[in-house]
């Protein structure tokens, strides 16, 4: 094995240096006493020349989107504390006024980050400067402000950036977007994701989101704006409208993209209020480009209606009048009534509806910020924010302070960017060092006498382990005297045997091969996990240091009363050459035919002509194999009934051999429409497991088999979930009961209970029966008189068939026999 080193690695940077190492300035943080604790910032600088007009824009939302590797998390190298990315905040240029700010999306693998912050003045007069802060560990909650980002002026803001539905309003006033339809959500967007529309027909019910009935815009003026791709012009494409349907006073509002019938393909046209209502059908002149991003802004007003592409004020399609009804449903990618609906086919992103008539500087500022977001706003380097730490370093004895105070004999290096800074002094505190960089401290050689360097804590080795400011980071170097290197621990069904005192056994050309033997009282019988424990013999006990080599494995012989062998162990791993120890679970489940007295440890033979692959024996432990076994509280059952009905089993775990463990539990053989928890999923044996079966109406009535598997071994337990639902009950009538020949008689199966759909089957006097009728109501009529019998059987999908008798018909003659002339 080669010379053995322990070694620990963690983030930290040299603020302050002892007297024999150099010296750093410390330096002052530039965190507002607001927001203490954010290591990170970068400067954002938005254009002057980016934000149009002479007047300030007040409240606007400024879009922020960026890739960076210093906003990945700190688990993926870079900066951010929050995997969500909470702690990203903003500020005013004084960086203790806080912004209202957004998450759209935050990518910490990545480092994408995409973000609205209301900023309360912009002008074109001077650049904006604003601060993001970031790297703040304590951070666990969201700091956005989502709703005060969009004021009240906002009636709705849709991003498009949900994974599903609904689509999500921004705004406080919650206009959710339920999918219908064949809608794709995550589409490519033009500022982040979007929603994809795959209508194919201009008629039918096909992909829209529905707003509901609250989102009022029965007052002038207001604006309506959104990113928009269409697929093609084949149809009347709506990209948002609110409508009733042809009745006086109802709402019509349409903002759709022509398809030729009012002037070209791709045309603006806003369907305000009807014809005879004084309402008009206005189209634009200029048409969209299909297939690529476009970005609409309608202002209707009393006097105008004024249409904006792209930012540019482009035509006034003339007067605008609406219906009076607010309560009018509001749908995007289609129209809400059925007459015309007009199905959007593409992708739409940023669709938004304020209550307010936008100005062209306004609208122009935001086609600027979102059309181009990293020319609309300059993101800065990084600035750091550094504070001093400590290092210390310690040292045990068997988990008690080495030495009690003053410097041992012992050899370590503690390393960073500026070289070794160790003294290699024990206790000894390292001032003045700050965050960021990587130190690694190195265990060479020392310590105390007959003792081995069992490990360094924090585990060995760490690294990029963050220090936020003013924190103390320990190195803790842990010994073990040679009564206490065995690592095994006492614990229930478990037998340690100690190879005290330690002796090296070696490869065939090393004596002694082998050690023992020792003996176990009581002698051990049944089914063990087997564990065997070796030092290097060329690092210890006590010692330091190692050697190259091939082999340095043992495994135990198991012999009975009479000192024969029953059988062997499998060998322990071979000792790293960083190493100077190996701890292995040889076997498991091992069991013998026979009683363990004794056993002895044999060094793994391996002729290399060297005298040098030779270690230490230290302990093994014999743990009495773990198993369990699961029951079950009996079958399960449930009513069903219109709304989601509950039943439990409480499964029972049992230790029949070895120590407890954890167990984790799974299910299998729930039917469609059930679904399954567990409280004590995952836990010990004397943790209690139920399982709740919710079931939905939607589920078939029936018994199903449930199988509750445990891991680790796979034990199970069965028992049944019934579900059972209201009876299947039928009634029949017939009307009338008498009737003349050839009138008709009408037969009505009345069911109650059971599982829709229903199967019908009529059966009696001069019905057919190949096939029999199968339509309810029945209806026939006679050509013979007399009584006539009709009986019906009705089958559903989760009940027995039940048959019932229809009241008798009498078929009579068109003219009664009493009163016939002779």
């Amino acid at each position: 094995m080669k010379k053995f080193l322990k070694t620990a690695t963690i983030l930290l940077i040299i603020f302050s240096w002892l007297p024999n190492v150099q010296n750093v300035s410390a330096s002052v943080c530039w965190e507002g006493p607001s927001y203490p604790g954010y290591n990170e910032r970068k400067k954002i600088t938005i254009d002057r020349t980016e934000v149009s007009g002479s007047s300030a824009l007040v409240n606007f939302p400024v879009l922020i989107s960026l890739t960076n590797n210093d906003l990945k998390t700190i688990a993926n190298g870079g900066k951010v504390a929050n995997s969500n990315g909470y702690d990203i905040i903003f500020t005013d240029s004084d960086g203790t006024t806080k912004f209202d700010h957004e998450i759209e999306k935050y990518n910490g693998s990545t480092g994408q980050f995409i973000s609205w912050v209301r900023i309360p003045s912009l002008s074109s007069n001077a650049d904006k400067v604003i601060y993001m802060y970031y790297s703040n560990s304590s951070v666990s909650a969201s700091q956005e402000n989502r709703t005060a980002v969009w004021n009240s002026n906002y009636k709705g803001v849709w991003h498009m950036h949900n994974t599903s539905s609904p689509a999500r309003d921004s705004t406080v006033n919650g206009y959710n977007g339920t999918a219908f339809g064949t809608i794709s959500f995550n589409a490519t967007g033009k500022i982040n994701s979007a929603t994809r529309y795959n209508s194919t027909q201009q008629y039918g019910d096909d992909a829209h989101l529905n707003l509901g009935r609250n989102l009022d815009i029965s007052s002038l003026p207001f604006t309506i704006s959104a990113w928009v791709n269409p697929d093609n012009f084949n149809y009347f494409h709506t990209i948002f409208a609110k409508r009733d349907t042809y009745n006086i006073n109802d709402m019509r509002f349409d903002l759709i993209m022509d398809q030729g019938s009012y002037k070209n393909p791709g045309s603006i046209l806003l369907q305000s209020g009807f014809s005879w209502e004084g309402g008009a059908d206005l189209a634009s002149d200029y048409t969209l480009p299909a297939g690529q991003w476009t970005y609409v802004t309608v202002v209707p007003t009393s006097g105008a209606t004024n249409l904006y592409i792209n930012g540019q004020f482009q035509e006034n399609m003339g007067s605008f009048w609406l219906g009076t009804d607010s309560s009018a449903e509001s749908f995007i990618g289609k129209t809400p009534d059925g007459l015309g609906p007009d199905q959007y086919a593409g992708n739409i992103d940023e669709l938004r509806i304020s209550s307010v008539a936008r100005s062209a500087d306004w609208i122009k500022t935001e086609y600027n910020n979102q059309s181009n977001p990293s020319g609309f706003a300059n993101i800065g380097a990084e600035e750091s924010c550094v504070a001093p730490g400590n290092i210390i370093v310690n040292a045990t004895l068997d988990g008690n302070p080495w030495p009690a105070s003053g410097t041992g004999a012992i050899n370590y290096t503690l390393s960073g960017p500026s070289g070794n800074i160790s003294n290699s002094s024990v206790p000894f505190t390292y001032e003045d060092v700050m965050a960021d960089e990587s130190y690694t401290l190195t265990y060479t050689s020392g310590g105390p006498t007959n003792a081995i360097i069992n490990s360094i804590s924090p585990i060995s080795p760490v690294s990029s382990q963050f220090l936020p400011n003013n924190s103390s980071i320990a190195f803790n170097l842990n010994f073990i005297s040679g009564s206490t290197m065995c690592p095994l621990t006492p614990k229930s069904g478990r037998t340690i045997i100690s190879f005290e005192p330690y002796q090296v056994i070696g490869s065939p050309d090393y004596a002694p091969h082998m050690i023992g033997p020792y003996s176990l009282n009581p002698p051990l019988s049944g089914a063990y996990d087997i564990t065997l424990v070796a030092y290097d013999s060329h690092t210890g006990p006590g010692g330091s240091g190692g050697q190259n080599q091939p082999n340095e494995q043992y495994y135990l012989k198991l012999l009975d009363q009479s000192n024969n062998l029953i059988t062997s162990t499998n060998p322990s791993d071979d000792i790293p050459n960083n190493q100077d120890f190996v701890t292995k679970l040889v076997n498991t489940n091992l069991q013998t035919a026979k009683k363990i007295y004794s056993v002895e440890a044999w060094h793994k033979a391996y002729i290399d002509n060297s005298s040098y692959n030779s270690l230490y024996p230290i302990c093994a432990a014999f743990d009495e194999s773990f198993d369990y076994s699961l029951s079950n509280s009996g079958t399960s059952s449930v009513t069903k009934t219109t709304n989601d009905t509950f039943t439990q089993n409480t499964i029972t775990k049992t230790l029949t051999a070895g120590a407890a463990q954890d167990v984790s539990l799974s299910v299998t053989g729930a039917p469609p429409g059930v679904t399954t928890s567990i409280s004590g999923q995952n836990c010990n044996l004397t943790c209690t497991s139920v399982i709740t079966f919710t079931v939905s109406p939607s589920t078939v009535i029936g018994v199903y088999p449930i199988t509750v598997t445990g891991s680790p071994l796979d034990k199970q337990t069965n028992f049944n979930l019934v579900v059972s639902g209201d009876p299947l009950i039928v009634s029949c009538t017939a009307s009338p009961t008498t009737v003349f020949l050839g009138e008709t008689a009408t037969l009505t199966a009345n069911v109650s209970g059971g599982t829709p759909p229903y199967i019908y089957s009529w059966e009696g006097t001069d019905i057919p029966t190949s096939p029999s009728p199968d339509i309810n109501p029945f209806n026939i009529s006679y050509n013979t008189v007399g009584q006539k019998n009709v009986s019906v059987t009705v089958t559903d999908s989760s009940s027995p068939p039940f048959q019932t008798t229809c009241p008798t018909i009498t078929v009579r003659a068109s003219i009664d026999p009493s009163y016939e002339e002779f």
